[in-house]
């Protein structure tokens, strides 16, 4: 809550180890903003996702994750699809590497597009 407008988010998560080998990962948000001193309305948000986990080996681990978010404040649509595909290496401690594909609205004017990238990340 603040002076001029005011500010709510809540939501679930729950983290679930299904077996040595998988693991979920679903969460829920909603949010809503609404401004006390002009009558501009509410703005209302809600995103989801799931990632569903698998550990190859200790060191591989794949993952997809669906997303979805509604909001009345996008301008081009009111919600947004998203499917990731991505599998990453830990080669050490303090590096690991890996490959993404992407699917759904993901472009900077929220329409649907693809991706693919190989990422590293370093630890120091």
């Amino acid at each position: 809550m603040g002076e001029e407008s005011d500010r709510l988010r809540i939501g679930p998560y729950a983290r679930w180890g299904l077996s040595p080998k998988w693991a979920l990962l679903v969460q829920a948000d909603y949010g809503a903003s609404w401004d006390r001193e002009r009558s501009g309305g509410r703005l209302d948000q809600a995103t989801t996702f799931l990632q569903l986990f698998y550990h190859h080996f200790e060191w591989l681990i794949a993952h997809v994750t669906a997303s979805y978010a509604y909001s009345n404040s996008l301008n081009s649509k009111q919600y947004l699809e998203l499917f990731r595909f991505t599998t990453s290496a830990r080669l050490n401690r303090n590096l690991i590497v890996g490959l993404t594909f992407a699917h759904g609205d993901i472009r900077r004017d929220l329409s649907e597009g693809r991706e693919a990238a190989i990422f590293a990340t370093i630890k120091f």
